[in-house]
């Protein structure tokens, strides 16, 4: 892999990352009916179209996630692929719910509940578990 660009990595990623969820979606919608995510796929892209149609909050929301958050979360994993291992920036991946339930407190005033709590103790554990085997691996060279 090494030898692709940095944004050409990036763009693989996105785009395996949204297939992956928009086929868990469809899968979901066309043999469980709907019984994992709550809604069939025709009911989601219905409460999608009432949504946009409708509220000026979810547009803003949409266009904030899509442009400015996506956007620079491709930048900022593209420019790093060039200067660490893919493992490590697909590790710092994983903080992304955390620091998202950690903005809505600081934003919204949503508090937090324990599962909220739970998750981000899991990350936490789970990102200093696999920087402590890298350091440890980095030591053994």
């Amino acid at each position: 892999l090494t030898h692709y660009p940095p944004i050409t990595l990036t763009g693989w990623m996105f785009g395996i990352g949204f297939i992956g969820c928009f086929g868990s979606l469809l899968l979901d919608s066309v043999l469980l009916g709907g019984t994992l995510t709550g809604c069939t796929l025709g009911q989601a892209l219905s409460q999608l179209h009432l949504a946009l149609t409708t509220s000026p909050t979810f547009r803003f929301g949409v266009f904030y996630s899509a442009y400015l958050v996506g956007g620079a979360c491709f930048a900022i994993a593209s420019y790093a692929s060039s200067h660490l291992e893919s493992s490590v920036i697909t590790l710092f991946a994983a903080c992304q719910p955390p620091m998202t339930a950690v903005l809505e407190w600081i934003w919204e005033g949503k508090g937090f509940g324990w599962k909220k709590v739970l998750g981000m103790c899991c990350v936490c554990c789970g990102m200093c578990g696999f920087t402590y085997i890298k350091r440890i691996e980095s030591h053994h060279k």
